[in-house]
């Protein structure tokens, strides 16, 4: 996976759960169609789950999260902006 064309999320189980809805179901209404490749990765005390969708160029990815649900971008982390390409090939490797 290529970090400029990989978009990174974070489900927060704790700020989902004013949403009343399951990560699985949030995956579902939020999963791209364009996407080349995935990868789900929960964190080790389960509050939390990384997901990493990859796209074929970073103005695909932009697109995506331009259009995410805006009761998505309103949660704070949830489109995480902190990972190194280093980082994204050690969780995703």
């Amino acid at each position: 996976m290529k970090i400029e064309s990989t978009a990174t999320l974070r489900f927060n189980l704790y700020e989902l759960g004013d949403i009343k809805m399951s990560p699985q179901d949030v995956l579902k209404e939020i999963r791209p169609t364009n996407h080349i490749n995935y990868a789900w990765i929960p964190q080790t005390l389960g509050d939390q789950i990384w997901v990493w969708y990859e796209f074929n160029t970073s103005e695909e990815k932009e697109e995506f999260l331009e259009n995410l649900p805006i009761k998505y971008k309103d949660i704070e982390g949830f489109i995480a902006t902190c990972f190194t390409q280093k980082d994204l090939d050690y969780w995703t490797n």
